[in-house]
């Protein structure tokens, strides 16, 4: 990373990331107004905790790899824990690679979110997590979808919780369909 670019970036998003920080142990977790202000938290206690929801992951990517390095560097071993609406496995190992330790799914920051009780390390996430899940993003929208069908069929949150992330072999869509048929018929 160039020198100042992960500021940079930071500065320039707008509020679709939401953070909140805490030391380690700690019940709760103060909501911070922006990623500065949850740098500074974290960089105010050793072990400290920086939860950061998108639910722009791939429009955010960016800034929460310069947040991650950033953190990284303020702080004593920081924990990182990201939470989506969207995942994906390429979205996921770009966070590997940053020292993104945990990622959770949850469709909307809340008491779920704050509790990760299904924060999962980012290693077994990647082995179970299925291949054809995609996001894609227009007009500030972001749809998660199933590359089995050409990234035309949007997932319902239900679908990618049983499915897309818990267990893809019993997933009628990757199971019984061939590349493109789909083999689940609404009544």
């Amino acid at each position: 990373m160039r020198h100042g670019t992960g500021l940079a970036v930071l500065l320039a998003r707008d509020r679709s990331m939401r953070i909140w920080t805490r030391k380690k142990g700690e019940a709760t977790w103060p909501p911070q107004p922006d990623p500065l202000q949850g740098l500074l938290q974290l960089s105010k206690t050793s072990h400290g905790e920086l939860l950061v929801f998108t639910g722009a992951p791939q429009t955010d990517l960016a800034a929460i790899k310069a947040l991650a390095q950033l953190a990284h560097k303020v702080a004593t071993s920081p924990v990182m824990i990201v939470v989506t609406s969207h995942p994906s496995a390429d979205w996921i190992e770009g966070l590997a690679r940053v020292g993104v330790e945990l990622v959770q799914y949850c469709e909307e920051p809340g008491d779920e979110a704050l509790s990760l009780r299904t924060a999962e390390p980012v290693s077994e996430l990647l082995h179970r997590l299925c291949p054809a899940l995609h996001t894609r993003g227009r007009e500030q929208v972001t749809l998660s979808v199933c590359g089995r069908f050409h990234d035309r069929m949007v997932l319902r949150p239900s679908w990618i919780r049983a499915w897309c992330i818990r267990d893809r072999s019993t997933c009628p869509f990757w199971r019984d369909g061939k590349n493109g048929s789909h083999p689940y018929r609404a009544p």
